[in-house]
């Protein structure tokens, strides 16, 4: 491992950090009205405090083989052949995640900032400027990500005390009002908005010697997100309510739209906002591209993961290719992306972890 590729902890965080607050901050409030009505924020606690226990597995597990990702350690947990099947399924799963990424930015950009601009040309630009970065290795990203979260912290900061002025506290009512069907199903499609965790198996070995204290750095990572999403759907729900949330396809830019301030001297909060998302976005896409070229380069036991980021983005494109509206695009992530995700983010974490504490029994017992 060269030392310029290196990250410290506080940088890990932010890459997890920018890496699962991206896409979904636009949509979630609409799944989750949709279900939940006004207490959509009881589904994104669980939904939180379940990727808090996922992270520390994770992490757990990386700690232990902290010198090798996950496509190298794997053997120790797992044969051969299931091994590679999950190597493979992490690579569909964050070159999904990056093409649909790359068409929901492609078709808001077209639909609030650039009506007239063909939507390849938007996508070229974003392309070309993700995958710079991506071939930059991840010291680059960790010192991009950095300032790209110093500078959106204070105008999300001041966006979010504009809009809790403006609430309606009648938007609330009436509270609890949801069956155990109804927080499963919104469970289920939770997923997709806390995936980036599972980078932790790849990433853990990038971080300078000093671990020590890891755990912890992750774990804060998931609590941010949880805090963070769940202020977003409670002030949203309580500018627009639940019927327009249900209605409205991306409900935050939607709360941004609507906002009026008489004789200030910014009226166009949706602009920030956009700003705000391009910036998360980016990060966002340029995280999951990373992931999947070094999964790729692990596989085919190259030492460089640079070679390997055009192949990904060219599939990534192809996938932003298929939906033909945002509606479809919606669709895609919760029907397609979501499923990927419970495989990658639940099911694969908790198996290995289970696996992970029996060999480690094993050792102990044998060790005595």
């Amino acid at each position: 491992m060269h030392e310029n590729n290196r990250i410290n902890k506080t940088q890990n965080m932010i890459i997890i950090l920018n890496a699962v607050i991206g896409i979904e901050i636009l949509t979630f409030p609409n799944v989750l009205a949709s279900t939940m009505k006004t207490s959509g924020w009881i589904t994104l606690l669980i939904a939180g405090l379940i990727s808090m226990i996922l992270t520390v597995m994770v992490t757990k597990i990386a700690l232990k083989y902290s010198d090798e990702t996950i496509v190298e350690f794997g053997k120790e947990l797992v044969p051969a052949f299931i091994l590679k099947i999950i190597c493979i399924l992490y690579f569909i799963a964050f070159t999904v995640k990056t093409g649909a990424a790359l068409r929901s930015l492609i078709e808001v950009v077209r639909i609030f900032l650039l009506p007239r601009t063909p939507p390849q040309i938007v996508g070229v630009i974003m392309i070309i400027a993700i995958a710079h970065l991506a071939r930059s290795g991840i010291e680059s990203m960790g010192r991009m990500y950095m300032i790209i979260t110093m500078v959106i912290i204070i105008p999300t900061l001041f966006i979010g005390i504009v809009l809790i002025t403006q609430i309606n506290f009648m938007n609330y009512l009436p509270a609890f009002r949801f069956s155990f069907k109804d927080l499963m199903t919104s469970l289920k499609e939770m997923p997709v908005n806390f995936s980036g965790f599972e980078l932790i198996f790849l990433f853990t070995v990038y971080i300078k010697n000093d671990k020590k204290g890891l755990l912890k750095y992750n774990v804060f990572a998931m609590l941010i997100v949880t805090v963070f999403y769940i202020s977003t759907y409670v002030i949203i729900l309580g500018k627009q309510g639940v019927a327009m949330l249900s209605r409205q396809l991306v409900p935050t830019m939607a709360a941004m739209i609507s906002i009026d301030i008489p004789n200030a001297f910014i009226e166009n909060l949706d602009g920030i906002m956009m700003a705000i998302w391009i910036l998360l976005i980016f990060s966002s896409l340029t995280t999951f591209l990373f992931g999947g070229s070094v999964i790729l380069s692990k596989m085919f036991k190259s030492k460089d993961s640079k070679a390997f980021v055009i192949p990904c983005i060219v599939i990534a494109y192809i996938i932003a290719s298929i939906p033909q509206n945002y509606d479809q695009i919606i669709k895609f992530r919760l029907l397609i992306l979501n499923r990927i995700e419970i495989v990658t983010t639940v099911i694969i974490p908790i198996l290995l972890f289970f696996i992970y504490l029996y060999k480690n029994r094993k050792e102990v017992k044998s060790s005595e």
